[in-house]
């Protein structure tokens, strides 16, 4: 049950924020509880959720179909009052007629029979909406207008300050439809503008001028720049344009029939425009629709199994659950009605945009992945004969060199290619940040491992800072890179001499530099050395993908970090960034937090069993008892039989067979722990990962993870 009320929840948040794709999931996920199958409440909770999210999207006919049938297993119930409510804004939206209409309001009418106004006022205020609504639609103002005062009337018992500015907003438009500006003025002064969005302040201030101006108030002006700033502060020239014909009428209504002319003229000739589009788009979507048809055809026999499929897996929520989904989809369809013709013609602005930053993205990419079949070719064709090299050896000594030359080879591919998975990420604006409080000295530390032979074997001095302890708050994936880019490009163009890290603690922040005595950077190519494919050397003799600095300026742009050049040709080049500290609290438990406590059980799943190994080693010799098993099928007998006292679960995320938010659910389920703290390994960066993860309260942690962030992690854990 607990599952499925965190689905249940999940669902209706994904309603709120108009993203019914995961809505969808949610619903899936919820149908395989079973629970439809053992409860005829639930049934028709699930049948009322199906017609909620039909019409959500605008298939009114799917709606009504499922309401009649959850109606006829409904009886009478708050449930079937629900569902009248659902079948009366589904035939809304249908529009049959006036018989239609008739029934809706007989629906209505029904719903507040079985749960009163008066006793249930938050119920009576969404149907008393909605009637007004209907009415208002159908050009029945002076009925409109008595509902609207009704819902007004328990709106402000509630003291619900959104629901009472958008009842006002009805009011004043059918006041202003029957000729009473007075009473749309009025209606108008009592909405609450700080719970109006950005969109409504514009309908609210041009409804305003309208009003006033039909009063002959000359506030009307000022009004209407209220709604044209407000407009402005949107951000959509579609929208100021649609404020063109208010203008107009504000100004013929004070007598100044020349600026209403010119507004109107203007505004015919933006709609010529809007039409020429739109009939451009029809054409487009009419020839996308010929193009696709033979396709759906051959589908349909897919289409359709998959259909009964999706019917069988619907999931139900509970009473209350409904309650809330019901309020959250009203006031969404009603507000989403009001605003569908600016919704559509942003939508087509915003399309259009969207397409050229495509096209932008396609270009980028395909430089990137030429770029990349080139340098990449190098390590891997070097892989190639290295491995010819000493299967033909015999002598043992040589056989090691050749194998160290291979494992050099192999580091140099898996580095370009994290380089341009990160380069993917964020240039496809998909990275999401996961932000940590962590010690600088850290990093610094994986620098000398990865670097510091590297450096030797050049006959360079890798400077590190000794002694210094700097906690900062940042993604230390990004953070890694970067530090990393910057040592190996610095070592790459430094034939001599020095290659220096440095911390500094400043007033804004911690300083993050790396300093070189190379070969320098001209001023004309400064800017042009954080774009990528760019090398310093034109004739391309470095090796290198060419991407380490514009992964350095795009991480820095993401994570908002201050980023400075200062070089000379011959005179070496120094790159600092400005890291954001973390707070005092975690700087003063940092120190503990590095200390594990004894006696701790830790359960590891890692189907490679060198890895497993290695990390089951290296937590022992930390003094951590350690269950270990390739998958949770033979974690559990383990745990369960010998009565383990489990602290933490440690699992790769992609497993062979399965996942390791699987396993985590699995262990904690067989110990009966939901809230066992657990960890996450993984390379995978993406923003859907982290938010499942954060949703089952599970840290994860990005690869590589060096041993000295692996307990600095455990420490944190276990304080």
């Amino acid at each position: 049950m607990a599952d499925f009320l965190l689905r249940a929840k999940a669902f209706s948040l994904a309603v709120s924020e108009l993203d019914m794709e995961v809505a969808e999931r949610h619903l899936q996920a919820m149908a395989a509880d079973g629970l439809v199958e053992r409860s005829a409440t639930a049934r028709v909770i699930l049948l009322y959720l199906q017609a909620a999210y039909y019409l959500f999207n605008d298939q009114f006919s799917k709606s009504l179909e499922i309401c009649n049938s959850a109606l006829a297993q409904a009886g009478t119930s708050a449930l079937r009052a629900d569902l009248l409510m659902l079948k009366a804004q589904t035939g809304f939206g249908l529009n049959n007629g006036t018989g239609t209409q008739m029934a809706d309001m007989a629906n209505l009418d029904e719903a507040l029979q079985i749960l009163p106004a008066d006793e249930y006022p938050y119920f009576g205020l969404t149907v008393m909406a909605i009637r007004g609504k209907l009415k208002h639609t159908n050009q029945a103002y002076s009925d409109a207008l008595s509902d609207y005062q009704s819902a007004l009337v328990l709106a402000q018992r509630l003291k619900v300050d959104r629901w009472e500015s958008t009842i006002r907003r009805f009011l004043a438009d059918v006041a202003m439809q029957l000729s009473r500006f007075t009473l749309a003025v009025d209606m108008l002064k009592g909405v609450h503008i700080t719970q109006l969005s950005a969109d409504e302040k514009v309908d609210f201030h041009s409804l305003w001028a309208i009003a006033l101006a039909e009063s002959g108030d000359r506030g009307a002006l000022e009004q209407l720049q209220l709604a044209y700033q407000a407009a402005a502060d949107v951000g959509s020239h579609t929208q100021l344009l649609s404020l063109l014909p208010d203008s107009a009428r504000v100004h013929a209504a004070l007598g100044d029939f020349r600026q209403a002319y010119l507004d109107m003229k203007e505004a015919e000739k933006q709609r010529m425009s809007s039409e020429r589009r739109s009939n451009e788009k029809e054409r487009q979507d009419a020839q996308a629709r010929f193009d696709v048809q033979k396709k759906e055809q051959e589908n349909a026999l897919l289409k359709e199994e998959q259909k009964r499929l999706d019917e069988r897996r619907q999931l139900v929520t509970i009473g209350l659950v409904v309650a809330l989904v019901v309020a959250g989809v009203i006031l969404l369809l009603l507000a989403v009605q009001l605003r569908q013709k600016r919704q559509l013609a942003r939508l087509s602005q915003t399309l259009q945009a969207r397409n050229a930053e495509l096209d932008g993205l396609n270009q980028s990419r395909t430089l990137m992945i030429a770029a990349a079949c080139h340098d990449l070719r190098q390590p891997a064709h070097a892989l190639g004969m290295l491995a010819d090299l000493m299967a033909a050896e015999d002598d043992p000594a040589r056989r090691q060199q050749w194998l160290h030359n291979i494992r050099r080879s192999s580091a140099t591919l898996s580095d370009m290619l994290s380089m341009l998975m990160d380069l993917g990420q964020l240039e496809g604006g998909r990275y999401e940040p996961v932000l940590s409080s962590f010690d600088l000295a850290e990093v610094v530390e994986d620098v000398r491992l990865q670097y510091g032979e590297l450096a030797r074997r050049k006959g360079l001095r890798l400077e590190l800072p000794e002694g210094v302890s700097a906690r900062v708050h940042a993604d230390l994936h990004l953070t890694r890179r970067v530090l990393f880019n910057l040592v190996s490009n610095a070592i790459k163009y430094t034939p001599a001499g020095h290659v220096k890290v440095g911390i500094e603690p400043q007033a804004q922040g911690v300083e993050l530099s790396v300093e070189d005595s190379g070969v320098g950077i001209p001023p004309h190519q400064q800017e042009d050395i954080f774009r990528p494919y760019v090398r310093v050397d034109e004739a391309g003799q470095s090796s290198g993908l060419g991407i380490g600095l514009s992964i350095v300026r795009r991480a820095a742009d993401l994570l908002h970090w201050p980023l400075a050049l200062r070089s000379e040709p011959g005179h070496g080049t120094r790159i600092s960034l400005t890291l954001p500290a973390a707070a005092p609290s975690e700087q003063s438990a940092s120190a503990a937090q590095r200390a594990l406590p004894t006696g701790r059980t830790l359960a590891l799943i890692e189907d490679d069993e060198v890895s497993r190994g290695a990390m089951a080693a290296l937590l022992r010799s930390w003094g951590v008892k350690v269950i270990d098993a390739p998958s949770s099928a033979e974690l559990l007998p383990q745990l369960t039989g010998a009565g383990a006292e489990v602290d933490l679960v440690l699992s790769d995320l992609h497993l062979e067979d399965e996942s390791g938010l699987d396993n985590v659910a699995r262990v904690r389920g067989a110990l009966h722990k939901p809230e066992l703290k657990a960890m996450l390994v993984t390379g995978d960066l993406s923003s859907e990962v982290a938010q499942v993860a954060e949703q089952q309260r599970i840290t994860l942690v990005h690869k590589p993870l060096s041993p000295t962030r692996l307990r600095s992690l455990l420490a944190e854990a276990w304080a």
